[in-house]
């Protein structure tokens, strides 16, 4: 995405100045994030308002009509990784210290607004694109609508990889901070390098969109019925009051555990059969 931004230079080089600059705001801390997004978002959603009004008059109603219920999990993989914010709530937990109460409305809220970011995002690309649209669909945008919105999509893409890399990779440090009493350095050397070294392994292999399912379905999907088990767990060995409790549902803890396993499955089936 740098690349197609600047028109110079190698796609390696640019991948290595993002992991660069994120990996170092990860390893100065939750400060330093906090920072960073609060730039990094509100930017994010100003493009998004200038995408959705350039866009709009050029919206193909036509091509939002397009619907196969046979193909509806095709996009599960990416979906879920699109929504899977697991990794922030512990991010939240602490910049909401001593302000508990207002961690479960803080993550309804996002998640809504997420939601409605994403609807109009996608109704806007497919709307204009159609079955034109790209990998990375801020591309296929910037082909129909001119350079001009090529450079603000692709700005916008860049934003919301940074924010998400931060944010996973920050979750991922804290796991080995906390569970596993590593320092910090280490801790972060975990949590940044060994990704670049299996983005080395296997960028060669698969595309973008492929990597994203791939987590998306299994990562995340194992993550999910690892969140029911614990919270179950926590009912039974949790010596504090949560910030909020989820309803004790038996049957409902094995539908979503059979959905995850579903997707998991499907997203296998789906590239290797």
């Amino acid at each position: 995405v740098l690349f197609a931004i600047f028109g110079f230079g190698s796609q390696l080089l640019y991948s290595l100045i993002f992991f660069a600059a994120a990996s170092l705001i990860v390893y100065f801390g939750l400060k330093t994030i906090a920072k960073s997004e609060l730039i990094f978002v509100p930017l994010m959603l100003a493009i998004i308002g200038v995408i959705f009004f350039v866009g709009f008059k050029h919206i193909d109603f036509g091509n939002l009509g397009e619907f196969s219920l046979k193909r509806i999990f095709v996009p599960y993989g990416v979906v879920l990784f699109a929504y899977g914010a697991t990794a922030a709530i512990p991010e939240m937990r602490e910049e909401l210290l001593g302000k508990e109460k207002l961690l479960k409305k803080s993550i309804i809220i996002g998640m809504l607004t997420c939601m409605l970011i994403y609807a109009v995002f996608a109704m806007v690309v497919v709307g204009i694109t159609g079955k034109a649209t790209t990998e990375v669909a801020t591309v296929g945008l910037g082909n129909v609508l001119g350079e001009a919105m090529l450079l603000f999509g692709n700005i916008f893409a860049v934003f919301a990889m940074f924010t998400c890399f931060i944010t996973l990779a920050f979750a991922l440090k804290g796991m080995y901070n906390y569970d596993y009493g590593l320092n910090d350095k280490l801790s972060w050397f975990l949590s940044c390098v060994i990704p670049l070294c299996l983005f080395f392994i296997v960028r060669k292999f698969v595309g973008f969109a492929k990597i994203i399912e791939v987590t998306g379905a299994i990562g995340l999907g194992l993550t999910g019925i690892l969140v029911v088990l614990m919270a179950k767990k926590s009912e039974k060995l949790g010596n504090r009051r949560p910030e909020y409790r989820m309803p004790k549902n038996f049957i409902l803890s094995l539908v979503i555990i059979a959905l995850y396993v579903f997707g998991m499955l499907y997203a296998i089936g789906l590239r290797f059969f």
